[in-house]
């Protein structure tokens, strides 16, 4: 909703919440796509803007680094279901249906491998 931005909740105070997630599995966390507020695409004007794509966090580590990968991934979603609780009690009272408020998108095969997909 307008009156609910998810993005300085996953990422924290200064990045505290994806530097945390970083420097524990050394992997690389991103939040790219509509409302990131990082611009990437260039508009119909020329000018760069945020991709079309839905919101992501992004995570990608060394192919040896499967079982940090894997944390990184668990840590990730720790932050996403805390920023979901936060949203659901945003909407109490509020009539309509609830979608869903994330899920696993676009994922590399080998990432598939190590999380047992």
């Amino acid at each position: 909703t307008p009156d609910f931005d998810p993005v300085p909740m996953l990422i924290g105070k200064g990045g505290c919440h994806t530097k945390q997630i970083a420097r524990t599995t050394g992997t690389k966390i991103r939040i790219r796509g509509k409302g990131s507020g990082h611009l990437e695409a260039k508009g119909p004007d020329g000018r760069l803007c945020e991709a079309k794509a839905p919101l992501m966090l992004a995570i990608t580590s060394d192919k040896t680094e499967a079982q940090n990968f894997k944390e990184a991934v668990r840590l990730a979603l720790v932050r996403i279901r805390a920023v979901q609780d936060r949203w659901l009690q945003s909407q109490s009272g509020r009539t309509g249906t609830i979608s869903n408020f994330f899920s696993l998108g676009d994922t590399a095969p080998t990432a598939k491998d190590i999380l047992g997909e």
